[in-house]
């Protein structure tokens, strides 16, 4: 996973039908998933507003987390273009140094893919300082070295994020036909454990696309 990401703020990046945005890296350790995730389509362009349902997203955490959830939030919207309502909501409370939460989807793979990630976040409570965290590959993350994060903090306002870093499309993602996306929150260092923090996740865009011929092939090995 050699990408990196970038964030703007939301008003200068959100277009929507392939909502525009810059992106993330993040942690994790010992995790634990609430539902295993569902899958979406192989080369494909997936979008998440959250007006409906959280489908197919699910919670996750290191093992610095003692708790966490994934809900629909309402009052608020970082999609502005589509005039929403609800939002991702993200909810842990840290019991040590170094926690992280996500909330997770299993994509299908076509064995070699190249893969981007458009989202807006916003800290929804004690998260201002919150680092926007990110995660592409085949497997579940488990470590917070799995994460990118591009030394913003998730702030007042919605910003938008990508992965990776453009204006490249990054390298492609070697997969045994799943492709797991991780988004999330990395709390600030320090004293803030029993403390809850509550992150806003928006405009979520996964786009995959398989590279074929030779590299593809040489990808499945």
């Amino acid at each position: 996973m050699n990408g990196t990401i970038k964030s703007k703020s939301f008003a200068d990046t959100c277009k929507l039908a392939g909502v525009t945005a810059l992106m993330g890296t993040g942690v994790a350790m010992l995790v634990m998933v609430s539902l295993p995730a569902q899958q979406a389509a192989a080369d494909s362009d997936q979008f998440y507003s959250f007006e409906q349902s959280m489908t197919p997203w699910v919670a996750a955490s290191n093992s610095k987390v003692a708790g966490f959830s994934l809900k629909q939030g309402s009052g608020d919207d970082g999609c502005p273009v589509l005039a929403g309502t609800h939002y991702a909501r993200l909810d842990f409370t840290p019991t040590s140094y170094s926690p992280a939460a996500w909330m997770t989807a299993n994509f299908k793979g076509s064995g070699l893919d190249l893969v981007s990630v458009d989202w807006a976040a916003k800290d929804k409570g004690s998260c201002e300082l919150c680092q926007p965290i990110v995660y592409v590959g085949s497997d579940a993350p488990t470590r917070s070295s799995q994460f990118q994060d591009n030394g913003r903090h998730a702030g007042s306002e919605w910003w938008t994020h990508h992965y990776p870093l453009p204006p490249g499309p990054g390298g492609p993602v070697p997969n045994k036909g799943v492709i797991t996306v991780a988004i999330g929150f990395r709390a600030p260092g320090g004293n803030v454990a029993n403390i809850a923090h509550f992150g806003g996740m928006d405009c979520v865009n996964v786009r995959i696309t398989s590279v074929e011929g030779d590299e593809a092939t040489s990808g499945e090995k």
